[in-house]
């Protein structure tokens, strides 16, 4: 958002009495509609008032980058939509050139988020899909999966509990696609310390895990 925002900063100043840097060159760049350009290639079409972009308007970047949306006194601050140059796409609440607030974040590899936002990062509650139909639905904290959750894969697996850093870690149960289950202590996306687990045909073992082997009771 860094450059975003010094694009938008640098409207402001050309709007606040300079033509060195850009123009208006269509409508009223004052108080009404109109289009201001600048010599890069950038260009902003929508509303004005005191010679700032307030209202809805679009932002046109060098690079193909696209923001459509509502400005409020020459920022990115209410509902919008930011089309990266690589294709992802942010469509939800801004507040001060950030995304803040409820949105969905689809990226163009073919994962989906649809959530919370605090600051530009993914955080509070959430859901993100993978390309490969892998659904996490839970709690994010600074752009990581953290706090409880389920993870859900299409094989069949599915992991409810703790994660920390988007691995499961601390507590939790995790049913496997061959109808065993493990339920018990975590680390780093490993059964590790006191756990149980189920094996297909109903046997249970209970006792220590280390790295994904049962030590023993």
């Amino acid at each position: 958002m860094k450059r975003r925002l010094a694009i938008i900063v640098a409207l402001g100043l050309a709007f606040a009495g300079s033509e060195v840097f850009a123009k208006c060159v269509e409508g009223d760049c004052a108080n009404g509609r109109g289009t201001f350009e600048y010599p890069n290639g950038g260009k902003y079409v929508g509303d004005f008032k005191s010679y700032y972009p307030n209202g809805q308007g679009e932002l046109f970047y060098p690079d193909g980058s696209k923001y459509t949306g509502a400005f409020v006194n020459n920022e990115f601050t209410g509902q919008g939509v930011y089309v990266f140059p690589n294709g992802d796409k942010y469509d939800g609440e801004f507040v001060r050139n950030k995304r803040h607030g409820r949105g969905t974040l689809t990226f163009s590899d073919g994962k989906k988020y649809v959530g919370q936002f605090d600051q530009d990062l993914k955080s509070g509650r959430g859901v993100l899909t993978f390309a490969d139909g892998t659904v996490y639905d839970g709690e994010f904290q600074a752009d990581a999966a953290q706090g409880l959750g389920t993870l859900t894969s299409p094989k069949g697996e599915k992991y409810v509990g703790q994660f920390v850093n988007g691995l499961p870690n601390g507590k939790g149960v995790m049913n496997y696609a061959d109808r065993s289950i493990y339920d018990g202590e975590w680390r780093n996306n490993v059964p590790n310390g006191q756990g149980g687990y189920t094996f297909p045909d109903g046997r249970k073992i209970r006792g220590l895990f280390r790295d994904g082997n049962y030590i023993g009771e």
